[in-house]
């Protein structure tokens, strides 16, 4: 399985964190920073679009 923000590939033996959205999809993470990074990079997207970033 792969990193859904880093790429790295999730070794099977080891945790993993996952995010599971509105969205019919389940993300896989190798770590919790990864998973923050992610949710972080949501929000900058979600924030762009409704022109509230600075």
């Amino acid at each position: 399985m792969i990193c859904g923000f880093c790429d790295h590939e999730i070794e099977a033996d080891k945790p993993e964190w996952v995010l599971v959205s509105k969205k019919p999809a389940i993300k896989h993470f190798c770590c919790l920073g990864c998973l923050s990074g992610y949710v972080d990079e949501m929000v900058l997207d979600s924030e762009e679009k409704d022109d509230r970033l600075n």
